[in-house]
């Protein structure tokens, strides 16, 4: 158990960290410069004066950090496959900056291969599909 907490303090929490900082930093518009992953996988970012969990970010900043966190721990685990992700009703807390934001990272990783199956009850994510003319199938459950 050691030698495996070692690994992963030494390789797996900094390319954790890594990767998820570069999805968060584009997801909230570079308003936080990183997103920190321990080894005991709670999150964390800087401010001026500290680091501080994420349980003091808003709640759409606070779902964004998951999302990202997600993308983060299929970008380590798969390298360069693609396994489909399944978001449901996971930008409802997200303004529009941010939704617009998380939708082209997302469209970035449908683009390299990613099915994403994006479950909503609102129009805003289509609505940015539909602007951007990012190809999509709709089906519409009555």
């Amino acid at each position: 158990l050691e030698k495996a907490g070692t690994y992963m303090r030494s390789t797996i929490s900094p390319k954790l960290t890594e990767y998820a900082t570069e999805y968060f930093c584009e997801a909230t518009l570079y308003n936080y410069p990183s997103l920190k992953i321990d080894t005991a996988l709670n999150m964390y970012f800087d401010t001026e004066s500290s680091t501080k969990s994420v349980d003091y970010l808003s709640d759409g900043t606070k779902d964004t950090a998951y999302l990202c966190f997600r993308l983060a721990l299929l970008k380590l685990i798969y390298k360069n496959g693609n396994p489909p992700l399944v978001l449901d009703d996971a930008f409802c807390h997200l303004d529009e900056k941010r939704l617009g934001a998380m939708m082209k990272i997302l469209s970035a990783e449908a683009e390299n291969g990613t099915q994403i199956f994006l479950f909503t009850c609102r129009k805003n994510e289509k609505n940015y599909l539909d602007e951007n003319e990012v190809e999509y199938n709709e089906i519409i459950l009555k």
